[in-house]
């Protein structure tokens, strides 16, 4: 069941991911809502005020039947009203001038260009037609008007190429980050395992430090980044293990391609030099110190090491008081 645990780079990675995804999907509402096409709306308004022009024209038709009965108590004198005229004059305010404006209850008629004129120098895309219903202008036909939306099949077209260029650079720009994440959680400290592996192979006594653990505070407890720490310490327990003379050992078996752990290769000649040397005196310095008597040794044992290593050798073994050291010749010179 604990491997069934999510990890903690599976989780910060989904949290990523989730963040991101959350801020491009309220990105892509917030631009459709600001760039997405109005034509509906301005169809929808163009037709209430149609029907308000016409509902004009029925009040004044109304108002003249009434002021023309022989029992009307209205003065001869006074006009009916005009209530059809003031709302045309407020529809082609804010609408603009029609190409056709048709109103049978005000027996009103406009055309700028003849019918057929209009619809062949105009696509269908390019006007904004609109007809009420007949039930509510009875006993009247029904209204219909016609404009001219060049202009604003432009801008349409306009903000429909600007959402268009918005998505894809949206969808760009996540993609972007995705990878990135990806990148800097999983592939990059998989590639740091693979290059200090085979660098570890190609030179065993190569300074696993610290160099492969850069990472942010955020990343460092992470579990690649653990499996990189494991790496390098294991690295250096195999060098003070095996030693200078196991050097090949631990070449040969990490750049194995089956995998198996031989630990006994098949053995060759090796020229070099090597130097014993031991404490003089051991047994009564024993005596003497007691179990202080390690701190002592060691203490020698860092001088001995140090020199060795100074003078190009290799400390080989510690057995109690003695240390044996030594020097091997390069491979390519002739003995």
């Amino acid at each position: 069941d604990d491997l069934l645990e999510p990890t903690l780079v599976g989780t910060r990675l989904q949290a990523l991911i989730t963040n991101k995804v959350i801020v491009g999907v309220l990105l892509m509402l917030l631009a459709f809502t600001l760039l997405d096409s109005t034509q509906n709306e301005t169809a929808s308004l163009a037709l209430s005020g149609l029907e308000s022009l016409e509902r004009a024209a029925l009040a004044d038709a109304a108002s003249a039947r009434a002021a023309a009965a022989p029992n009307s108590s209205s003065s001869a004198s006074s006009p009916p009203p005009q209530f059809f005229v003031a709302q045309l004059d407020m529809y082609t305010f804010t609408f603009g001038e029609p190409l056709e404006l048709m109103v049978p209850a005000a027996n009103y008629t406009f055309r700028e260009m003849p019918r057929a004129a209009i619809e062949r120098e105009f696509r269908t895309i390019e006007l904004l037609e609109v007809e009420t219903d007949t039930t509510a202008s009875f006993p009247y036909s029904s209204s219909a008007a016609t404009f001219d939306k060049r202009a604003d099949a432009k801008v349409e077209a306009g903000l429909s190429m600007a959402l268009t260029a918005f998505v894809i650079l949206l969808l760009l720009v996540g993609n972007f980050l995705l990878q990135r994440d990806t990148k800097n959680l999983v592939v990059r400290p998989i590639e740091r395992m693979s290059q200090l592996i085979m660098r570890f192979a190609a030179n065993p006594f190569m300074d696993v430090s610290s160099r492969y653990l850069h990472e942010s505070s955020d990343a460092a407890h992470t579990e690649t980044n653990v499996l990189i720490r494991m790496i390098t310490r294991f690295g250096a327990l195999l060098q003070v293990a095996f030693g200078r003379a196991g050097a090949e050992i631990i070449s040969q078996n990490m750049q194995g391609a089956d995998g198996d752990l031989q630990p006994i290769l098949p053995g060759r000649k090796v020229d070099a030099i090597f130097g014993f040397c031991d404490i003089r005196g051991f047994t009564d310095l024993t005596e003497a110190l007691k179990e202080d008597v390690m701190v002592f040794v060691n203490c020698v044992a860092n001088v001995v090491h140090d020199t060795a290593v100074g003078h190009y050798g290799s400390p080989n073994k510690n057995v109690g008081d003695a240390f044996l050291l030594v020097w091997k010749y390069d491979d390519s010179l002739e003995m």
